[in-house]
């Protein structure tokens, strides 16, 4: 694969689809009825989509350049882990000073909330006990849940690789895009017949996103 200019407009196209993501939802964190028109003009989700897909393109090609498989590893445990894992801590240890009682700091609920996100399975305990109680939305840090596919889609790229190496491409790439696609419709299809949330989370892990992905790829 072609080297990538160091001078490139991916930082501004991943600010971007930040500032997009922010402005959809400032109605449903706020509360406010005048933010919600915006969730039409910046649609998170073709946002996120094209995170994973600009994610996508940049991993492929970090995973080819690399001399080794602990080479790979070891840029992306870089790249993720250490910011990952300061947000998490300071949200955990700084968030709950802002709340009168300190009843709830170290308590089992704290705990779970630290070990959850810190394990990247956010959706365990999304939340901080006491804090953001008065707020609609009560999630510390929602986007953390994209975060896990980014791990997940790290951890696949090597057999992607290898599938493509040991068999015909376009085979391997339309049953992979079929999958995904298949494995969105079928749960999203669950939740528009059940009501259930479980459905629709489901449908927005690592399977559903892998299109994307490739896309990028």
């Amino acid at each position: 694969m072609a080297d990538i200019p160091h001078k490139n407009n991916f930082d501004l196209l991943r600010l971007a689809l930040a500032f997009s993501v922010c402005f959809s939802h400032l109605g449903e964190v706020s509360g406010t009825q005048a933010f919600h028109p915006l969730e039409w003009y910046f649609y998170s989700g073709v946002a996120v989509d094209c995170f994973f897909v600009v994610s996508g393109f940049l991993i492929f090609r970090s995973y080819s350049r690399s001399s080794s498989l602990l080479s790979y590893s070891n840029k992306r445990v870089r790249r993720i882990f250490p910011a990952y894992m300061t947000v998490v801590i300071l949200a955990a240890f700084l968030l709950p000073v802002l709340i009168p009682t300190t009843d709830l700091f170290f308590s089992g609920q704290w705990f779970r909330y630290l070990f959850s996100n810190l394990a990247f399975l956010n959706f365990l305990k999304p939340d901080l006990p006491g804090v953001f109680t008065a707020n609609p939305l009560q999630v510390i840090n929602a986007p953390l849940w994209t975060i896990k596919i980014e791990v997940m889609f790290y951890c696949s790229v090597p057999l992607i690789f290898l599938l493509l190496k040991r068999n015909k491409k376009w085979l391997v790439l339309c049953l992979l895009y079929g999958a995904s696609i298949g494995y969105s419709m079928i749960f999203l299809s669950l939740h528009h017949s059940s009501g259930l949330p479980i459905y629709q989370t489901l449908a927005k892990q690592l399977p559903g996103q892998l299109a994307f992905f490739l896309g990028g790829g």
